[in-house]
């Protein structure tokens, strides 16, 4: 099903039409065909997983919603830092990476801004021994935990830092890539080679700071 506008007053499901306005389902939201509008006169709507609707202007090279921003973010993390990730022995799935060294678990985080338009990396690490601290706490609350499900989330708040270009410290550093939903309505186009360069940027950094990090934390 798709949901198209007739005119700035009313909307009908329908299949999805010829014009500019037609909207497409996908990673749980409605919007454009392709992410962009293609130039027409009117309003677009955007339906987010919670059902609140949103309207916006269609405008010809304006941007209705974030979810191709985070995808072309997504997609050039993968390409850029997720190799450089494993060539410093890191395992794991995106976006969560781990490896073991020195009786600890050393982990890295990616994690996108669940309003859209930035993401920020993480390190932590966690000793064999607070790990069986941990599990025993679990344990006591009648529920468990495995090893394979440690994330950056399970390490104490002293032991884990976000990329920055001074490194991995305790500082609140973002990578912004576009709007998030409060300016999700207008903003302009970018061209892939943005992401690639904020990528590119985060890949030099994991490579330069890494080693410090787990090398000088406590």
């Amino acid at each position: 099903m798709s949901i198209h506008w007739e005119n700035m007053a009313s909307f009908s499901s329908r299949s999805a039409g010829k014009s500019a306005g037609w909207y497409t389902r996908r990673v749980g939201e409605w919007r454009c065909a392709k992410g962009y509008v293609l130039g027409a006169a009117g309003w677009c709507l955007t339906i987010r997983p919670s059902g609140r609707a949103i309207r916006a202007p269609l405008n010809s090279g304006v941007r209705v919603y974030m979810t191709v921003d985070r995808e072309n973010m997504q997609r050039a993390l993968k390409h850029f830092v997720v190799p450089q990730i494993r060539a410093l022995g890191f395992k794991g799935s995106f976006p969560h990476f781990k490896r073991r060294a020195n009786e600890e678990h050393q982990m890295l985080m990616i994690f996108f801004n669940k309003y859209g338009g930035s993401f920020y990396v993480e390190a932590g690490r966690i000793s064999d021994q607070h790990i069986r601290e941990l599990q025993q706490l679990w344990a006591n609350a009648g529920n468990s935990l495995d090893e394979s499900s440690l994330t950056v989330g399970h390490c104490q708040p002293d032991h884990r830092g976000r990329l920055g270009p001074d490194g991995f410290s305790r500082k609140d550093h973002w990578f912004v890539f576009g709007p998030d939903n409060a300016n999700s309505g207008s903003y302009p186009k970018q061209q892939s080679s943005a992401y690639d360069k904020i990528a590119s940027q985060v890949a030099l950094w994991v490579s330069e700071h890494t080693a410090t990090f787990f090398g000088n934390a406590p």
